[in-house]
């Protein structure tokens, strides 16, 4: 378990680094005085940028070598056959999930012989397309402990049990077993 000046003095000196980047971001350097790592946008050691902005060794790497490509979307050969009729079921059935439309669909292309596809596949498709549904976020109520816990005495063990009736009225009634 760290103490808190430890920690304290990490925090601090995260903090101070994240300044220093955000310094040297904005501040070009003079024509004489190169970066250490031979990165054209600061002047301190490419190690603790990268710690700092959590890049990797290898992009950091591909970006001073100039070898760093821009990756495009994901397509096989088979989208082709599969969008159509991916397109043709979403309007008909607009509360459908992707797993419910590639059951949809896999019902479809075994009636016309062709191979099954994966829900993953699907997802994708739907994605590209906007087809996707939103996602249900429900946020729970935060439930704080409001009262006090108090302690006979110290390394005191304890449990209790609780339990509750509905009744057919509507009352509650509840009960609870409290074991030292």
């Amino acid at each position: 378990m760290l103490k808190t000046d430890t920690i304290e003095r990490r925090l601090g000196r995260k903090t101070f680094e994240v300044e220093i980047l955000k310094e040297a971001l904005h501040k070009p350097l003079p024509k004489n005085q190169p970066c250490l790592c031979g990165h054209p946008w600061t002047t301190i050691s490419c190690e603790g940028d990268r710690r700092t902005l959590g890049v990797s060794r290898s992009t950091v790497h591909d970006s001073l070598k100039g070898n760093s490509k821009a990756r495009s979307s994901y397509l096989k050969a088979d989208d082709t056959t599969v969008l159509p009729m991916n397109t043709a079921l979403v309007p008909v059935r607009p509360a459908y999930g992707y797993r419910r439309i590639t059951a949809l669909l896999n019902r479809q292309l075994l009636k016309i012989g062709g191979a099954l596809v994966c829900h993953k596949r699907i997802y994708r498709i739907m994605r590209a397309t906007a087809f996707l549904l939103a996602r249900k976020y429900e946020t729970r109520p935060g439930y704080e402990h409001e009262g006090e816990v108090v302690a006979m005495r110290s390394n005191l063990r304890w449990c209790y049990d609780g339990f509750e009736f509905h009744c057919w009225n509507g009352e509650v009634v509840r009960g609870v077993r409290f074991v030292l």
